[in-house]
């Protein structure tokens, strides 16, 4: 699996994820049909009129779709303590 590849299990773990934040409101993804990946995940905060989107296209060869959404959601990481 490369590291733009994201499928449903992926998306099962991170769910589980952000059901221990407190900030997360909504999680949208984007499937591409033919092969079931998901390329986009946008993800809508609790109390603010604003979201972030994250998408599996990029032209950078380092890029890393699940390392990208980990780290977004660690920058926001209010968890209940």
């Amino acid at each position: 699996m490369n590291k733009r590849s994201f499928y449903v299990k992926d998306f099962n773990e991170l769910m589980k994820h952000c059901k221990k934040m407190m900030n997360i409101n909504y999680i949208e993804p984007t499937i591409h049909v033919g092969s079931g990946a998901i390329t986009t995940i946008t993800i809508y905060l609790h109390g603010k009129s604003e979201n972030k989107t994250i998408c599996a296209i990029n032209k950078s060869d380092d890029f890393d779709f699940k390392k990208e959404i980990y780290s977004y959601l660690d920058s926001i990481d209010w968890r209940l303590k």
